[in-house]
């Protein structure tokens, strides 16, 4: 049995495609997938299914593009906060490790 979020995924897939084939381009198909309520990690998904790119294809796409260019800023610094957070919890387990020994 298909789930509601998997049916409202093929559904508006299925309208990306309609979409494509009459000459949209892919910030037709981002802007589409963000006024229906999608994400942006769907919206790479969408672009590794209906354009065959990559994933970092798929990412530059949709974060550098138009579409999402409201989000970029505060995006980017989530990102950085993430890889901070790893660096020091990479150095604290380092610190913990070398303690052990």
């Amino acid at each position: 049995m298909i789930n509601a979020a998997d049916r409202d995924w093929v559904v508006a897939l299925g309208a990306c495609r309609t979409l494509q084939a009459a000459g949209g381009t892919v910030e037709d198909v981002l802007l589409f997938l963000r006024r229906a309520g999608f994400w942006k990690m769907d919206s790479i998904r969408a672009l590794r299914e209906l354009e065959g790119m990559t994933l970092g294809e798929a990412k530059i796409a949709v974060h550098a593009g138009p579409t999402w260019s409201d989000r970029y800023e505060m995006d980017e610094a989530l990102h950085d906060q993430v890889e901070a957070a790893l660096d020091s919890f990479g150095k604290e387990t380092q610190s913990n490790e070398g303690k052990k020994e």
